[in-house]
Formats: C-alpha cells, structure tokens, sequence
C-alpha cells in the first residue's frame, strides 16, 4: 500500500505539471497567432511603405502635371509674346511707310545724284523741264497754296522753281500738267490763293497770275501782263494786259489791251507775296 501510494501521488505530480506546460505553451502560441496578420493582410510596417510610397507617387504625377501646365502656359505666352512682338514690327514698318511726298523727293535725289555721277538721267520728266537743274541747289517746301489744310511741295534750284506739286488721291502730280517750270521762269506764290508766273522769253517778259480754286484741277489764268522788248535798243518796250493767254508775238496785240509802264509796274505789285516759306535744302 505505501509503495503503492507512493507511485501514485509521483504520477499525479507528473501529470499536474504536464498539464502546465501545455497551458503556458496554449497560452504562448496564442498570444503569438493574435499578433500575427492574417492572410491577404498586410503588417502596420507594409502598410506604412505602401501608403509612403502611394504618396511618392501621387506627388510625382502632381508634379508631372503641374509641370506640364507650366510648360504649356510657357509656350502658350511665348507665341502671345512672339504675335505682339510681330503685330508691333508690322505697325512700326507700316507707320514708317514713306509719304507721297517723301517718295517724290527721293525721285530727285536720284535725279540729282544721277545727274553729279554722269549716269543718264532716268526721272519722270516732269521733274524738271531741264537736267541742269540736278546740278544747281535744290530746296523745298510745303505750303497750303489754295487753303484747303492740303499743303503742295514746291521744289525749286538755285531760286528758281523747277515745279508744284499737289497731292491728289494718294499721288503727286504736277500743278502744270502739261508742262512743268524752266529755267527762265520765277513763280512767286500771292496771297489769296494766286499763283505768279514771271516767265522769260527773249527780252520779253510775261507775268500770268491764275486762280487756284481747286487743286485737282489746272490753276485758271485769270490775269496776264507782259512787257514786249526788243533787241533794237531804239525801240521802246511795249506793255500790255489781258485776262487769257497772252500772244508771243507784239505784231499781235490789239490796242485796247495797250497799258503804260506805270501800269504794269502796278499789275505786278497788285498781289502780294506770301511771307515766311520754310524752305529746306534736299
């Protein structure tokens, strides 16, 4: 019996302390499977990398995009630079475009530099009735003959008017269409609108004044004196007035147009110049 009891209370130890081991080793694997995720879950650890570098990536596409809207907002100003800078270039060439009358003076520099060079002259011809007049001292100037806020360029060389031009839908012409002034001619612009034409012929001397009304049209002769000479020196000048064109020849001027020096001298002062023409070297 004691020996009996003996095993028994060995074999009751035993078995209590394998029943705690299983418990501890329960209770450890437990809490070991509690911790562990599972499947298909990720760790705390994976699912910081992954949202870190969700994040990396939205942040680059962002960037990506904003990147691309700031290249294209780039270009997009460049070209608005490049069509103003262009849109400014064409305005400056246009505002720059010579005038009618810029145009026409260059026409006598050439004429004028043609002419000093020996080259032919290749020049409207009514720039001057005579290429001499290349060679002398050409001057201009603007000026409102007829009133009408249009002014006409008048070129003239050593004093003497070479012609008068008007500008007439957009383009010069000549006052004088059918001819333009020579050498021998002296114009003198009156007050009133009066255009004086002192031209000079042999020893005769004829003074016209015309009317310049419209200047789209030839100036109306409206008053002619004319001091007939003569190569005798025995026989006296004589003068005469009319309201047209006055003839060449003495031989044929009727007696009611007869008039004294005194007054021719008149006639010829009776318009008075205009002052102050800006006149300006070629």
């Amino acid at each position: 019996m004691n020996n009996f009891e003996g095993k028994s209370k060995n074999t009751v130890k035993i078995i209590a302390v394998a029943a705690a081991v299983v418990v501890v080793i329960a209770a450890i694997l437990f809490f070991a499977l509690k911790d562990r995720p599972e499947i298909g879950e990720k760790s705390t650890d994976e699912q910081t990398t992954v949202e870190q570098t969700t994040v990396e990536v939205t942040t680059e596409a962002a960037n990506a995009d904003v990147t691309e809207e700031k290249e294209t907002t780039t270009d997009t100003t460049e070209t608005k630079v490049k069509e103003k800078t262009t849109k400014e270039r064409t305005t400056q060439k246009t505002s720059k475009e010579k005038s009618p009358y810029d145009k026409l003076l260059d026409k006598y520099r050439k004429a004028v530099k043609d002419y000093k060079s020996g080259k032919g002259l290749t020049y409207d011809a009514h720039l001057a009735n005579d290429d001499v007049f290349f060679g002398g001292d050409i001057k201009y100037a603007y000026v409102d003959i007829n009133g009408d806020s249009i002014k006409e360029l008048i070129v003239s060389s050593n004093e003497c008017v070479v012609n008068i031009w008007k500008l007439v839908d957009g383009e010069m012409k000549p006052l004088f269409k059918d001819s333009c002034f020579g050498r021998r001619a002296d114009v003198n612009l009156c007050q009133g609108g009066v255009l004086q034409v002192m031209v000079y012929y042999g020893r005769t001397n004829e003074c016209g004044f015309y009317k310049i009304e419209n200047i789209d049209y030839d100036p109306v002769l409206f008053d002619c004196v004319v001091r007939y000479g003569s190569f005798d020196e025995s026989e006296e000048p004589v003068y005469a007035r009319f309201d047209e064109q006055a003839p060449s020849d003495v031989s044929e001027v009727s007696d009611k147009n007869i008039i004294t020096k005194a007054e021719y001298e008149r006639a010829l002062d009776e318009y008075k110049s205009v002052a102050g023409i800006n006149w300006k070297k070629l």
